[in-house]
């Protein structure tokens, strides 16, 4: 398996620790779910091990400290909720950081190059960091 879109199922919890063994893995979107806690040590391990990878935890619960992934040189994509006075994840390499109570934004799938996966539209509150 190479891409993995689990957005928008209204997950909720912490993200499992299973993506470790996933080595094919180039995209895993997360994001617009319900998901709490951190993100498990499995997937910054898998990233360094990758050649191309997207990586989305916008609009959930999550707080955490993303940085983690500043020096994966495979990370091409990096989205998450770093966005705003209080952002919910630290994150200095996100390329688009969003926030869960902003409304407001241009910013579109296709500017982002996830398109393919979701189709043209507009990602609110989400703006090129």
């Amino acid at each position: 398996m190479r891409e993995m879109l689990l957005s928008r199922n209204k997950f909720a919890g912490t993200i499992p620790d299973v993506f470790g063994s996933m080595t094919d893995l180039e995209a895993l979107f997360l994001d617009i779910n319900e998901f709490t806690g951190q993100i498990p040590p499995s997937i910054p391990s898998l990233a360094e091990k990758l050649w191309y990878i997207y990586f989305s935890v916008a609009n959930t619960s999550l707080t955490d400290n993303m940085n983690i992934f500043c020096n994966i040189t495979s990370l091409e994509e990096a989205i998450a909720d770093c966005y705003g006075e209080n952002p919910e994840v630290v994150c200095d390499c996100c390329s688009v950081c969003c926030s869960d109570y902003e409304n407001s934004s241009n910013l579109t799938t296709k500017d982002i190059g996830t398109y393919n996966w979701f189709g043209d539209g507009k990602l609110s509150g989400c703006f090129r960091a």
